[in-house]
């Protein structure tokens, strides 16, 4: 591929969180290498990537079915976890959220909205006619998701793991103890950390925590418990609320370690940000965390008095200087991925 053609990606259903991370460095580095580019995107992220002078586009309907039917004649990404229905050598399919992964079974009994099941179903099947009839290339972060897109759904995939590089800051003080930087998801298991925090027996323990949860209306409960830390007990949690990307170097920076307590992750962008400014992290015995890092600090997410005697023992020692931060083990191949 040369910088004449144009690079197409789809990200027309690309929110918040790691997906728009992920996203936004794509974006970058097509910009500084001057390569043609058009991504099809919505609303909610249209501005923050004009921002940034990526060449976007809010798609015509029209536009959509060409997409995901006949396609373009340049190379083309498809971003949102779901593949064109035709097959297009010029396409490929990246995978990065784990409810691709789900079989139909699975997504059957999840515990969301009808509309948002139909939704995974709609994928589901979109999927596998991209990939089981039309032959098209799919894509994958980790060979942990390449397994279980493979099991689950009888898909193929290459794996190529690409991650934005973050830079230390000047060494400055170190005022947290922890920092958990991510959207409070059931599935992150904010509410372990904090009813963590509140039991008698972990009061022995003076910490000190940075978080990063938007002050919205639907993490009022979260938001609650905070308060309810901070005025009764010795902890104290620091929310930093919605956080540009550019301050979360700051954010880690101020931390003697990271804490990620994500039960299903298909990568796990926090880990490799915590792993690059070199900070000792504390994450579960997971697949996704074992495939990116070596030497991190495996805790219990599963069994909340387990949990405690972890943090407890950790926080002693990372009090004495004793923690370490682990090695990140995977290679950024954003290059493969471009060109």
């Amino acid at each position: 591929m040369n910088n004449n053609n144009i690079f197409y990606i789809d990200a027309t259903t690309i929110g918040e969180g790691g997906g728009y991370i992920l996203l936004e460095y794509i974006a970058n580095f097509l910009i500084e290498n001057e390569q043609k580019h058009l991504i099809f995107c919505n609303e909610r992220i249209e501005t923050k990537l004009k921002n940034i002078t990526a060449s976007v586009k809010k798609p015509s309907f029209k536009e959509l079915i060409k997409l995901y039917t006949t396609g373009f004649k340049d190379k083309t990404l498809f971003f949102c976890n779901r593949g064109p229905i035709f097959h297009n050598k010029h396409c490929s399919v990246y995978i990065h959220s784990e409810y691709a992964t789900l079989s139909f079974r699975e997504i059957y009994n999840l515990d969301t909205r009808i509309c948002r099941k139909l939704i995974h179903f709609f994928t589901y099947i979109l999927n596998f006619t991209s990939a089981r009839i039309s032959k098209n290339k799919f894509l994958v972060q980790t060979q942990h998701m390449r397994g279980k897109l493979f099991k689950k759904r009888g898909i193929n995939s290459q794996t190529l793991p690409f991650f934005p590089k973050i830079v230390a800051l000047k060494k400055i003080n170190r005022e947290f103890d922890y920092c958990y930087i991510s959207f409070p998801w059931p599935h992150k298991n904010f509410q372990l950390l904090l009813s963590t925090l509140l039991t008698p027996d972990f009061s022995n323990v003076k910490l000190k925590i940075a978080v990063t949860i938007p002050t919205e209306k639907r993490f009022d409960h979260i938001l609650q418990i905070i308060d309810k830390i901070n005025s009764s007990t010795k902890h104290y949690v620091h929310n930093f609320g919605s956080v540009e990307k550019k301050y979360i170097p700051e954010i880690y920076s101020k931390s003697k370690a990271a804490l990620f307590l994500s039960s299903k992750e298909s990568f796990g962008i926090p880990l490799i940000e915590a792993a690059q400014l070199k900070i000792p992290i504390l994450a579960p015995n997971l697949p996704y965390a074992q495939e990116i890092l070596q030497g991190y600090y495996p805790v219990s997410i599963s069994d909340p008095e387990i949990f405690r005697h972890e943090l407890k023992k950790y926080s002693q020692l990372l009090f004495s200087g004793d923690l370490q931060p682990p090695k990140l083990v995977i290679n950024n191949r954003i290059s493969d991925l471009i060109y």
